[in-house]
């Protein structure tokens, strides 16, 4: 996509741009089993931004969810960011590089973020002068962070939350006042205000059941729905792929490519990305009513209360 953006730019002279991507042959591929790992990654995108494109095959689906709010969809929108030749603008890969290095090589660490229970707070001394609380709100799949200034509340972006987020480990932690509970309220409601609007995918014809047993084998099997690598946003959706299964959910075609793949594979992030591939989440969401919009629960995730200097 980056090289692609390097020649279909805003404002481009030509009417039609042609793009060619190039796959190894099928003879190759059994070994390399690259088409299927960029296949994955694209999905992911999809699953993670809320991309509304498919890039390379029709097998694609994109996602209506966005991992870092409004704003990207706004950058993603504006001329002046297709415009600009700058190589060091932020990226969300980043921090995804990041997580998935404490992923791989801090695992007890890992498990223990991944174990903090909701509405998780926090508070420590802030540059400025003013108190503010950021928050960090989930309804389904919809992810969104909020900054209060004890009278309104806004939506920032995914970078504005890390940038007051991150600190140094030595930061000493504060008591949190009374005030924050006032603050999280305000900030709750602008949140619902936000989210009244936002879509679930389309849900999707039932299918039939094929090769089901040896996917849910697979699935079941300790050492794959114990696996420390897992987000416990991937747990919740192994736990879906169950239920669709046992609800006859997931169509004849798909379990049987699903069996193709991951007969041979014993990673466990691979098989998760195969899955989330060939089962995305408007399919999970046939039999499940508790995904409309209307019954979604908005929950808070973590906040953190930033003490102004005047209150030092």
């Amino acid at each position: 996509m980056q090289r692609v953006g390097r020649v279909n730019r805003v404002g481009a002279q030509y009417p039609n741009i042609l793009v060619f991507n190039f796959f190894p042959t099928a003879k190759s591929d059994v070994h390399l089993g690259l088409e299927d790992n960029i296949k994955a990654k694209i999905q992911a995108f999809h699953d993670t931004l809320g991309e509304d494109a498919k890039y390379l095959t029709e097998d694609e689906v994109p996602g209506t969810y966005e991992l870092f709010g409004d704003t990207l969809y706004k950058k993603l929108s504006n001329k002046k960011t297709y415009d600009s030749e700058e190589e060091d603008e932020r990226s969300e890969l980043e921090y995804l590089k990041f997580i998935r290095s404490i992923r791989d090589d801090e695992s007890h660490l890992f498990e223990k973020i991944k174990r903090l229970p909701k509405k998780s707070r926090t508070g420590r001394q802030f540059e400025k002068n003013t108190d503010q609380l950021i928050t960090f709100f989930r309804k389904g799949m919809l992810k969104k962070f909020l900054i209060n200034d004890g009278k309104q509340s806004e939506e920032i972006s995914f970078f504005d939350a890390v940038d007051y987020f991150e600190c140094s480990e030595d930061t000493k932690k504060k008591s949190i006042p009374k005030s924050y509970y006032y603050m999280l309220d305000i900030s709750k409601a602008k949140f619902d205000l936000l989210t009244t609007s936002e879509e679930i995918e389309p849900q999707h014809s039932r299918g039939g059941r094929s090769n089901e047993k040896y996917v849910i084998s697979r699935i079941k099997v300790k050492e794959f729905r114990k696996f420390a690598g897992f987000t416990e946003e991937d747990e919740e959706y192994i736990r879906l792929i169950l239920s669709a299964y046992n609800d006859g959910v997931i169509p004849l075609n798909t379990s049987k490519k699903i069996k193709k793949a991951i007969e041979k594979e014993e990673n466990p992030l691979k098989v998760l990305g195969i899955l989330k591939v060939n089962i995305p989440y408007n399919i999970l969401g046939v039999e499940q009513p508790v995904k409309s919009p209307e019954l979604i629960k908005g929950e808070v995730i973590l906040s953190e209360y930033l003490i102004g200097k005047d209150k030092s």
